[in-house]
């Protein structure tokens, strides 16, 4: 399909492709969300079709991309489009992936309220990097808030999630005998082994972990040498993945 020229910042596809950036009600009601940085869409190339593929003039694509619509852009309308001062080359538009049953993963991380989109990002491609399933708490910053999608470099499109109030979880712990683990700076060393399938909360950065969660889930922390607040929820999540890959089931 031939590419078509976008010449106006004014045009409709760029102020839709800013809505979906900017509007979460317009983006799920659309069911599509805006993704940039080339190295992520490489990889989202190779399993998806994208839905509009945004191209700046002059530049060459590296690699194969599928898109049904594809428009040659300035660097000035990217920068629009994605609110970045200097914006890589090209920007996709796509569908956004569906939530899946975790009743069947072994391992969930539940991320109870987080509202920073950095670590949400990053602890959703930590999770994928380890293998985990995600549970996203109600309240937590939207999954695919334009910071969370560039934190996590487009780990929501290949990683099993659900997201759901407390009811919902409570059906999802009613599925299986899950052992369950809160990350608390006044928790328990972690254990060496863990029967069955394992669930890890990590807290809202500012006020921790729910009521529910405090009282159902063991809470465990990391040991470190020297006295600290705490650590950030990302890098915090991150150790406690690494920590329990070392663990037997």
């Amino acid at each position: 399909m031939l590419a078509k020229e976008i010449l106006s910042l004014q045009h409709p596809l760029v102020k839709h492709l800013v809505r979906v950036r900017q509007n979460k009600s317009y983006r799920d009601e659309q069911e599509t969300v805006l993704f940039t940085g080339i190295n992520a869409i490489k990889e989202l190339a190779q399993t998806h079709t994208f839905e509009k593929l945004l191209v700046q003039k002059g530049f060459e694509l590296p690699f194969p991309i599928t898109a049904q619509e594809t428009y040659v852009v300035s660097e000035e309308i990217l920068s629009k489009i994605t609110a970045l001062e200097n914006p890589e080359e090209i920007a996709v538009e796509l569908r956004q992936p569906k939530p899946r049953d975790l009743s069947a993963c072994q391992r969930v991380l539940l991320l109870d309220q987080i509202s920073d989109p950095g670590n949400l990002g990053t602890l959703l491609r930590t999770a994928l990097g380890f293998g985990w399933g995600v549970f996203i708490m109600e309240g937590s910053v939207d999954l695919f808030n334009d910071k969370a999608l560039r934190a996590s470099k487009g780990a929501i499109f290949s990683i099993p999630f659900d997201r759901g109030d407390e009811k919902q979880l409570k059906i999802l712990l009613s599925h299986r005998p899950w052992t369950l683990f809160a990350a608390d700076p006044e928790g328990k060393t972690l254990p060496t082994q863990i029967p069955g399938p394992l669930m890890l909360a990590i807290g809202n950065e500012a006020h921790g972990l729910s009521s529910f969660i405090k009282k159902t889930f063991e809470k465990i922390a990391i040991q470190m040498k020297n006295r600290t607040e705490s650590l950030n929820a990302a890098v915090a999540g991150g150790i406690l993945l690494y920590l329990f890959q070392e663990t037997n089931q």
